[in-house]
């Protein structure tokens, strides 16, 4: 099994909370980004051995923002190189996009799966955000589903600025009227480099405290399993069988490639990101002179990494699986810190499996700090 991302870093604004290597109002450069693109992924098919994609996921920026027919010569080139992919074809998308026409035009360049930064049903808390706010969502959703694309997930945002319990609780009400297939539900981070960022250094910035924002991430999680969700990762809910497939590759350490500005890959235990200046990209797309940070990743550094994207799995990680896969003998110098994160109600092992207590949920950056190598 393995992955493909693509990223696509075109958007019409920046939002007041990203910190995503994001071109915005950047229609004049997507030509010679979809060409350099083109030669990067020429590139992988002729040293990257592999006959078939598991997965192919479309990420940005907005690669809705992409026009269907530019993105449709670059995916008509794609499957060339690689005939099939063996599940999962994923765009993002931003409701605003999601038209009739386009819906029809992805589904043509095989798109089973379409991921969309809804981010709030709130008119207020979306343009708060920077964002445009359509009314319509609903509707668009229903054209999804009315062209047979049944596979589609939401992103939400909690601890918005402003945002209150009663505003969470009627979203939640508004998310479950329409039961999408999976969700994907992440408190605000606050990134230095946004807009965000720089309102907060300002003491411009009205954020829910700690308690609220717990208490809201409880919330939506209780009703979402309550309406027969599966909260499997920590920001990941689904409907049986729409666990999202590309991004457990992430969770598992299965491999995976990034095509495109800032895209990172991890290959055989090789570790790399693109460039993330435009102007190198563009000049240097095709070559590995494109790659930077490129690093060998010892067996202790990916038994670390191994505990820390594993223990984000709700079901948690199996204690035999990390011992057969990496080394026994490796896996006894986590041994300590993982008694001790049991013993501070962290962790939970039940069996072979290791995993975080419903307290550790809540803080399991504590037991990050301690495998981190």
């Amino acid at each position: 099994m393995q992955g493909l991302y693509v990223h696509l870093p075109f958007c019409r604004q920046k939002c007041h909370y990203c910190d995503f290597r994001t071109v915005a109002h950047g229609e004049k450069r997507i030509d010679a980004y979809m060409e350099a693109l083109t030669r990067e992924l020429r590139f992988t098919a002729q040293h990257f051995h592999t006959k078939e994609w598991t997965t192919l996921y479309l990420g940005g920026g907005t690669p809705s923002f992409v026009p269907v027919k530019k993105l449709k010569i670059w995916m008509d080139t794609f499957y060339r190189y690689y005939p099939k992919v063996e599940s999962e074809v994923t765009l993002e998308a931003n409701p605003e996009d999601i038209t009739k026409e386009n819906i029809r035009e992805w589904k043509s360049m095989g798109i089973n799966r379409i991921s969309i930064g809804l981010q709030s049903t709130d008119e207020k808390m979306v343009k708060k955000c920077g964002r445009a706010f359509i009314s319509d969502w609903k509707e668009r959703i229903r054209w999804l589903r009315e062209e047979g694309i049944l596979n589609f997930s939401l992103d939400l945002l909690l601890a918005l600025p402003g945002q209150r319990m009663q505003d969470v609780e009627k979203m939640t009400d508004q998310i479950l009227d329409i039961k999408p297939p999976h969700l994907s539900v992440y408190s605000l981070i606050l990134e230095e480099k946004t807009y965000f960022g720089y309102l907060a250094r300002q003491g411009k910035l009205l954020l829910p405290d700690e308690d609220l924002e717990r208490n809201l991430v409880h919330y939506v999680t209780e009703r979402l399993k309550n309406a027969g969700y599966n909260h499997y990762e920590l920001s990941n809910f689904a409907l049986p069988g729409y666990e999202a497939i590309h991004n457990s590759f992430y969770w598992e350490r299965i491999p995976y490639l990034g095509l495109g500005l800032g895209a990172a890959s991890h290959w055989e235990e090789l570790r790399w990101k693109n460039s993330d200046s435009l102007q190198r990209y563009l000049k240097l797309a095709g070559t590995e002179e494109l790659w930077e940070d490129k690093e060998k990743i010892g067996m202790v550094e990916a038994m670390s990494e191994a505990l820390i994207l594993g223990l984000r799995k709700i079901e948690g990680v199996e204690i035999s699986r990390l011992k057969n896969r990496y080394d026994e003998k490796i896996f006894e110098e986590f041994k300590r810190d993982i008694r001790k994160n049991i013993q501070r109600g962290i962790l939970e092992r039940h069996g072979d499996r290791l995993c975080l207590s419903p307290k550790g949920i809540d803080l399991g950056d504590i037991a990050n700090r301690d495998f981190f190598r």
